[in-house]
């Protein structure tokens, strides 16, 4: 519509994901335990986190499909999806050996669409195996 964004506008959408992300994260991971935080660094609102390392290959990504799938059911427990299930080897990684799929400040409900654990396990896990 031609309007131009304010970066007050800006700092209050980075506050809101922020917050939610960091919501999501001490949602699904209650074993970071305190490690995940909101912080505003050079004027900027970040969240702060461990490093989740990646997985590398394909032989490493296929070797954690069961811990992969494990966390898939808990989002589909907490009726949480990636929008349009958008799901991304980059949102997936380890950190002290325990999977998390992260990148969590947009995660939609499942809403009135929640189908089966395990049809939306199969779904997701399928997405990513396209993505190989």
């Amino acid at each position: 519509n031609g309007e131009t964004l304010s970066k007050e506008h800006w700092i209050k959408v980075a506050k809101e994901k922020t917050k939610t992300e960091k919501e999501n994260f001490d949602n699904l991971y209650p074993s970071l335990n305190g490690e995940v935080k909101v912080e505003m660094i050079l004027g900027f609102y970040c969240v702060v986190m461990p490093f989740f390392k990646p997985l590398k290959n394909k032989e490493e990504r296929l070797g954690r499909e069961n811990e992969i799938k494990k966390v898939l059911k808990l989002f589909h427990d907490k009726n949480l999806q990636y929008l349009d299930c958008d799901l991304r080897w980059r949102h997936i990684g380890h950190h002290n050996e325990e999977i998390f799929l992260y990148d969590l400040a947009d995660l939609t409900s499942l809403g009135d669409e929640k189908s089966s654990s395990d049809a939306f396990v199969d779904k997701c896990w399928e997405g990513l195996q396209n993505r190989l």
